[in-house]
């Protein structure tokens, strides 16, 4: 994947809602240079929930570092459709 790591949005009320924002742009995990999402999930893939993370990226064309705690998988935003009864 040749996109560049780009917060589209985040899970309210966890981490990295209150250090990112929408259109952050990641440059860096733990001062390692990303470029690409997948180098993004690589960073992402070394650690574990509780892990403390620094990350640099790109707001309003300035640089700044968050620290965000990682923690396990969120659930999704997106709710199922109730399922239709169907008559037998």
């Amino acid at each position: 994947n040749t996109a560049e790591p780009v917060v589209a949005a985040c899970h309210p009320g966890s981490p990295a809602a209150k250090a990112l924002k929408p259109g952050d742009r990641i440059t860096a995990v733990d001062g390692a240079p990303i470029r690409r999402v997948v180098e993004f999930e690589d960073a992402l893939g070394r650690h574990y929930a509780g892990d403390r993370i620094t990350l640099q990226v790109e707001r309003d064309g300035k640089t700044r570092e968050k620290q965000v705690t990682l923690v396990a998988e969120l659930p999704s935003l997106i709710k199922p459709a109730a399922l239709e009864k169907r008559d037998p």
